[in-house]
Formats: structure tokens, C-alpha cells, sequence
């Protein structure tokens, strides 16, 4: 008896859909073949890579025992040269090239980004999945992973300047990210970290680590808004040119706040000031200072007298208007006729003269005479002419 073996490998490596037929000659058929597996019959079907034993009897019980070795494609071996993204947060530049070894090629090859084929790029960090198909229809998969280094992060810490001219802030800056050693310049081509002695303002800065990944970022040297002050002057009256005040706001800079004015008063409210020029000083928590100067002026106190008004009822020119009488309140106006006798008198004159004498009288017309006196001193003669 002789045997000899038909082999059909299974389709893929792993795969078990071979296939193995034991042809037999000599002998007496029929013939009983008995595999090892437990089958019988001259053909096993689906079955995987691997050695074979079969046992062949003839009509006349003479027996054989046979071995057969069922071979598969070789696995599929995959290697891949990753290229990681350069700078983390930044242009998509990795890349993946596959070497692939085993199977049935050609290959085709998908990527879960959409791309085909061994080699991808532009790539940012991420997980890639390549699922490779050979001429026989068996796929494998295969991933990869691009990485990219942390971002380039600087921290800052800044104190501001004290004041808003001063140049004393200063700033310190930590890095993390990106691969080191790390390279950093100000705008102004210094690399000093901590820097001092900086005034308020915007200061640009660059940071590039040891593969020229670059970050560029500017710090904040902040300051109080500059010091200042407002006056809030209460001028002088016309009786008493010694007695206006005045209040000093503090803005800006940094509470609390002082005052010293040029006679070396220390008080942000003043009064009994005389019309004059003043100086001040406000300084700050910080010594911010700001000096200004201030004038009270005497109000305008001249008066207009007229010499004539028409008390007709009419609405018009009906009342002895003295102009500016307001700033003296404590006025005392006297009414003589033309003979110099008194026939009215008012203390605290208001401009309400309506041509009556002290009975409510209407008095004639013609012209009468008056006497202004004002607390300051100062005394006013003159006529006056009633028309009707």
C-alpha cells in the first residue's frame, strides 16, 4: 500500500480552513482510511496548519500508517518607524512608514484617518489604526502611537511698580514643556530671569526649546493709576473776602494718602482762606507724589444801581433791581424824597422796592434818592426816577 497526500493550506495564517486528501494505490479497494483527528474518509476538511496522521486498510486487512504536514502562509510581521510631533500644540508633524513581511503581498492598507498606504504624515499626537488586507483577503491590524511632548508653558509671577513712573516692578518666569535645555530672550535682547527694575508696560518674550519649538508671549508690568487731586473750592463771599474753603479728593496711587501744603498744613479740608495762590503735596502707602497749585479768586461783587423803573403793574421793570445786591445779604437800603425825608427803609434788601411807601401807598412818580450800605463797609448814594 502507498499513500500520497493533496495539501490545500488554510487561506491565512491562523486561519483553519485547510484541507488534506489521501490519494491511495495498491492493495485491494476499497480502502478504510481512519485519520487521527477522529475522521475518516480520504478527504479532512477545514482544518488548521499543523501534522497529520492517517491509518489506510485494504479489503484483505493489510494496513499503512501515513503522516502528512499541512503548511499555512507565513504570519504577517509589521514594523513601523514612528515619527513623533515635534512641539507640542503645534504644526501636525509626525509621521508613520510600516515594513510589513509575511502574508500573500501585495497589501492594501487603510488608516482610521482616512489615509492609505505605509506611508502617513502631517500627523498630530494621536492613535493610529492600519488595517492591511494581502491578495488573499486576510486582514490584520496594526496601531501606533504618535506622541507629542507637553506645550511650552511659561508661568509668570510679576509684582507691579509701586508707582506709575517708577521702575521698580519686577518678573520671574518658570518653564515647563517642550524638550530642554530652553533658550529665552526679552524683546530688548536681554535673557535676565528673574528681571528687575522694570517700569510699567508690555515686555515680549521668547522661549525656544532644544528642537525650536517656540513660544512667544509678552508679560504685564502693571502700575497704580497715577496720583492726583481735585479741589473742591468754596469761593470767598463779598462781605467777608477771608473765608473761602476748600476739600482735596486724593485719587489714583495707592491709599492711604497724606497732604502737606506749602505753609505746612497737613489737612485735606481747609477754610478762612484769603483769595490767593496755594500749593500742596500728596504722597501714597508707597510714596507716589503728586503736587499741584490752586487759586481762590474773589467773586465778582460789583453791583449795577438802576436810575430809573416803571412800577406800572405791567410785568416790566416793576421793582427797584439792585444786580448783585445777593452777595450782600446784609445790606441796609434807605428811600428819601426829594426833600431827604426817609419814607422807607429795608435791612436785607431783596430787590422788592415796588414803588410803595411804608403804608403800601403808591408814591409819585418823580425822582427819589437812596443810601446803600453793605457789610463791608462800602455806601452807595444816588437817585432813582419812578415813571408810571
Amino acid at each position: 500500500l502507498q499513500v500520497e497526500f493533496l495539501e490545500q493550506m488554510p487561506s491565512c495564517y491562523g486561519y483553519s480552513d485547510g484541507q488534506l486528501i489521501a490519494k491511495v494505490k495498491g492493495g485491494i479497494s476499497p480502502y478504510q482510511i481512519s485519520w487521527q483527528n477522529g475522521l475518516s474518509g480520504d478527504t479532512i476538511k477545514n482544518v488548521p496548519a499543523g501534522i497529520y496522521s492517517a491509518v489506510v486498510t485494504d479489503l484483505n486487512g493489510c494496513t499503512i500508517l501515513a503522516s502528512d504536514t499541512v503548511l499555512q502562509p507565513d504570519s504577517i510581521s509589521i514594523q513601523a518607524q514612528i515619527i513623533h510631533q515635534r512641539c507640542g500644540g503645534g504644526q501636525p508633524d509626525g509621521s508613520i512608514h510600516l515594513s510589513i513581511l509575511g502574508g500573500t503581498p501585495p497589501y492594501a492598507i487603510s488608516w482610521n484617518n482616512g489615509m492609505n498606504g505605509l506611508d502617513i504624515d502631517k500627523l498630530s499626537a494621536g492613535v493610529y489604526q492600519a488595517t492591511i488586507t494581502d491578495t488573499k483577503g486576510c486582514q490584520y491590524t496594526y496601531t501606533a502611537i504618535v506622541h507629542s511632548p507637553a506645550p511650552l508653558v511659561a508661568e509668570v509671577i510679576t509684582n507691579p511698580a509701586s508707582c506709575h513712573d517708577k521702575a521698580d516692578g519686577n518678573a520671574i518666569l518658570h518653564f515647563t514643556g517642550g524638550t530642554e535645555p530652553y533658550t529665552f530672550i526679552w524683546e530688548d535682547a536681554s535673557n535676565d530671569n528673574p528681571r528687575w527694575s522694570m517700569t510699567p508696560g508690555h515686555y515680549p518674550f521668547k522661549l525656544i526649546d532644544a528642537v525650536q519649538c517656540t513660544l512667544i508671549d509678552t508679560v504685564f508690568i502693571t502700575a497704580p493709576a497715577p496720583l492726583s487731586g481735585s479741589e473742591m473750592i468754596t469761593p470767598p463771599e463779598c462781605e467777608a473776602s477771608n473765608n473761602a474753603s476748600v476739600q482735596i479728593e486724593a485719587e489714583g496711587g495707592t491709599p492711604p494718602y497724606h497732604i502737606v501744603w506749602e505753609d505746612g498744613s497737613l489737612s485735606f479740608f481747609r477754610n478762612m482762606l484769603a483769595p490767593a495762590i496755594y500749593s500742596y503735596t500728596l504722597s501714597d502707602s508707597h510714596q507716589c507724589q503728586y503736587t499741584d497749585t490752586m487759586e481762590i479768586k474773589l467773586p465778582d461783587c460789583s453791583l449795577f444801581i438802576p436810575n430809573v423803573f416803571t412800577p406800572n403793574g405791567d410785568g416790566v421793570n416793576d421793582y427797584f433791581i439792585i444786580k448783585g445786591i445777593e452777595n450782600f445779604p446784609h445790606n441796609q437800603l434807605l428811600i428819601l424824597n426829594r426833600w431827604g425825608r426817609e419814607i422807607l427803609q429795608f435791612s436785607g434788601y431783596k430787590n422788592e422796592w415796588d414803588g410803595c411807601d411804608g403804608s403800601g401807598s403808591l408814591v409819585a412818580e418823580g425822582v427819589y434818592y437812596f443810601i446803600l450800605k453793605l457789610s463791608n463797609g462800602k455806601e452807595y448814594h444816588g437817585s432813582v426816577t419812578i415813571i408810571r
